[in-house]
């Protein structure tokens, strides 16, 4: 199959398939191929162990562990060995989680570190507690108590945030969650910033402060844009799944069900790497990652890190990512781990 895709001789076991030249449409070609020739349920094949030690011999391994059956409950493996508490981290809305493997490289050889997430049904909406409860399974099998450290990027921030609450009320320890550049719902809140709206309109009337149209403009349209989420949260919530669920994709799914989740404090330290490339929503109203200050009861933090929303997991960026995960996990702002 390697040959015939990538025009090859003879190959070892041990090739890399990259280094033979494949690249993202032939690996998605070869590994569509492996599935239907194979019988390979996708749930249960590790995409992420293949592309960490992309050879032949892996992928017969992976094949042969995916057929019997073996694997984690919905959990992948990026490391497993480490002395260290494992992180569990939940990718973005639809996500091949392959593309946190440099983050899990870069944080060292003594971090164990997993993908988790929760699978939505095919026709329905899955809500953020029930994507939580899943992950808590799925977590379990790989961990079946505590401490741990969860994490994740954007909407699976979300749902990290979630399962952590529900591991913390069922006595386990969480060291900390870890949100990578993820919004909390229902921010920012309009209502908070009604004073500032004021203050500038009366600073424009007497010409103390001039506006330029395209930033009154741009303003409007991030306005509009946050009242649009209002409106689909509460119709969600309104009207059920099954009127919503037709004509979207799984990211739009998701992004409702983020919409319509309304967070709950956590007795557990929260941090937030906010991408330094992805600016505040504007100059009135809060950027809405720092709203999971307000459930933070056990401390919040921030740290800036280089990227944008999705750049900060890649090879450039995800060095810096890692080792400002790392030194907030050393530096004793985390629980007890």
């Amino acid at each position: 199959m390697w040959r015939r895709i990538l025009g090859a001789g003879e190959l070892d076991p041990e090739d890399d398939f990259f280094a033979l030249g494949g690249d993202s449409l032939t690996t998605a070609e070869m590994l569509n191929q492996m599935l239907r020739k194979f019988q390979v349920d996708p749930e249960s094949f590790s995409t992420l162990d293949f592309f960490e030690e992309p050879t032949i011999a892996s992928l017969a391994r992976l094949v042969d562990a995916a057929q019997s059956g073996s694997g984690d409950g919905g959990c992948i493996a990026l490391r497993k060995t480490g002395s260290r508490t494992p992180v569990f981290c939940v990718p973005a809305s639809n996500w091949q989680p392959y593309y946190l493997r440099h983050l899990a490289k870069d944080l060292g050889s003594d971090q164990p570190f997993y993908v988790a997430g929760a699978t939505a049904d095919s026709d329905s909406i899955l809500s953020i507690e029930e994507a939580a409860a899943r992950l808590v399974t799925a977590i379990r099998t790989v961990r079946p108590r505590g401490p741990y450290i969860m994490a994740g990027h954007c909407y699976g921030g979300v749902v990290a945030f979630a399962a952590a609450r529900l591991l913390v009320q069922s006595g386990d320890r969480v060291g900390c969650v870890a949100l990578f550049d993820t919004p909390a719902p229902g921010y920012p809140k309009i209502r908070k910033s009604w004073r500032r709206y004021f203050a500038l309109a009366n600073d424009v009337l007497r010409g103390r402060r001039p506006v330029a149209l395209t930033g009154a403009g741009a303003h409007l349209r991030i306005l509009g844009r946050v009242l649009g989420r209002r409106f689909a949260a509460r119709a969600a919530s309104a009207v059920g799944d099954g009127v919503l669920v037709a004509g979207r994709d799984q990211p739009s799914r998701d992004r409702l069900a983020m919409r319509a989740y309304t967070p709950r404090p956590i007795a557990a330290p929260i941090v937030q790497f906010l991408a330094a490339d992805h600016p505040a929503s504007t100059r009135l109203l809060d950027d809405a990652r720092l709203g999971w200050r307000d459930f933070a009861q056990a401390g919040f933090e921030v740290r800036s890190v280089p990227g944008d929303h999705n750049s900060i997991f890649e090879p450039a960026h995800a060095p810096a990512l890692a080792r400002e995960l790392r030194t907030y996990l050393e530096s004793g702002s985390a629980h007890s781990i």
